[in-house]
């Protein structure tokens, strides 16, 4: 997840329950440890998309909200991008988590990954993926030929530009980093009303 308000994580609707009952680990690089200042923090409730549709993905969003805020002024939340503009054909993403770095792995990377990554047009996405993209609440990133992804363990994690402006949450794909299966990452600027809305009536 990504902190977006001083006491909220937005990530995935897909990842409520289980994995935010002991609370929220906010700011590590190091996996499960208090690396760099990062704080534990419990969760008070999880709020999941109203229209969030297991199935198709649409709309995998969610929001935690947390017991308290964030004490260390060196945990700024993320800028959350509102503009259906951004991102375009090609332009550079960068994804970041604690996931797997091989298909059907069970090892987790313990420090914080990163890769870069291309916007890829809803059109040519869509036709990769038999028309199971939705337009207004999906992207898609990967690069020519495979080869970089987001994978198991980074789902709700955020990707961002090079302004480091949120884009997206990791949500789905079809294995990691192959060729023409692009990550599919749900579209913030596509819930930013109802995002923005919700954070007001839960913090």
């Amino acid at each position: 997840g990504s902190l977006v308000w001083d006491d909220v994580v937005l990530t995935a609707a897909h990842c409520q329950g289980a994995p935010f009952d002991s609370g929220v680990l906010v700011g590590p690089y190091i996996l499960n440890t208090l690396s760099s200042d990062a704080e534990f923090i419990d969760v008070q409730r999880q709020v999941p998309h109203h229209s969030y549709d297991s199935i198709t993905e649409a709309y995998d969003f969610m929001l935690v909200k947390l017991e308290n805020p964030v004490i260390n002024p060196n945990l700024m939340p993320i800028a959350v991008n509102s503009l259906k503009e951004n991102p375009m054909s090609n332009d550079v993403l960068t994804v970041i988590g604690f996931g797997t770095l091989l298909e059907g792995s069970s090892n987790w990377s313990n420090q914080l990954q990163e890769v870069n990554v291309n916007y890829i047009d809803y059109e040519t996405c869509d036709s990769l993926y038999n028309g199971d993209i939705v337009d207004s609440v999906m992207l898609c990133a990967g690069v020519p030929g495979g080869g970089k992804d987001s994978c198991q363990g980074y789902s709700g994690g955020p990707i961002f530009d090079q302004q480091g402006t949120q884009i997206g949450v990791v949500s789905w794909g079809l294995g990691l980093a192959r060729e023409n299966f692009p990550g599919v990452y749900s579209l913030v600027s596509g819930a930013r009303v109802l995002i923005d809305a919700t954070l007001s009536h839960i913090s």
